[in-house]
């Protein structure tokens, strides 16, 4: 962080949010997609969230053992329709 040669957040909005995951190493594909379900629903309750959807697994190069992460996007409202 200290060694970066430019910010690391956009100088502009650009009206989206990636987020990233991992869970436990051992937890189960059912757990981990009941909680981006629940991540899921959270990105899509804040005020300025256009749409929101989040992928469990095939975060570690698509292989099927990495059911452990997720890949989200929080999509936001245009700057005109949104207060900050």
């Amino acid at each position: 962080y200290s060694l970066a040669q430019s910010e690391l957040a956009p100088e502009e909005d650009q009206g989206a949010v990636f987020v990233s995951a991992t869970g436990s190493p051992n937890v189960s594909l059912e757990r981990m997609t009941q909680w981006t379900h629940q991540l899921q629903e959270i990105l899509g309750s804040f005020e300025a969230s256009e749409n929101a959807f989040v992928i469990t697994g095939g975060g570690g190069g698509g292989e099927a053992e990495s059911v452990n992460s997720a890949f989200g996007i929080l999509s936001l409202k245009d700057w005109d329709e949104r207060e900050r």
